[in-house]
């Protein structure tokens, strides 16, 4: 069984993401992870700052994850976005897209599947 995190799950994308995701996987096994707390129950829910990398290995080991949907961006009051690449973890060289998979699509050993959504 899949065991998912969707960064920034709180945000337009992720609330609509995460009910499909918890239809077809299962409400347990779709974990919202989001650096604002949630007005209201979201389920299973992670209080996370992706630049915060010892925060998400400390996660992605507690709760077995297997995908990542990355949809958190950091916003500046200048203009919007993608945090990917501000982030190590996220950019290290076992994280980089495989010849098989679209740019956004990467494999690594321990996650199968991160899809980076920016926009």
């Amino acid at each position: 069984m899949r065991r998912i995190l969707v960064t920034g799950g709180l945000g337009q994308i992720g609330s609509e993401l995460v009910p499909f995701l918890r239809d077809k996987y299962g409400k347990e096994n779709v974990i919202v992870a989001d650096i604002r707390e949630p007005t209201d129950d979201v389920g299973p829910f992670v209080k996370l700052d992706v630049r915060k990398e010892e925060d998400i290995l400390k996660i992605l080991k507690e709760e077995d994850i297997d995908t990542i949907y990355h949809l958190a961006t950091e916003r500046s009051h200048a203009n919007t976005s993608a945090i990917s690449s501000s982030i190590p973890l996220f950019s290290r060289t076992a994280l980089k897209s495989s010849p098989t998979s679209s740019p956004n699509h990467t494999r690594s050993p321990w996650i199968p599947l991160f899809l980076s959504i920016s926009p």
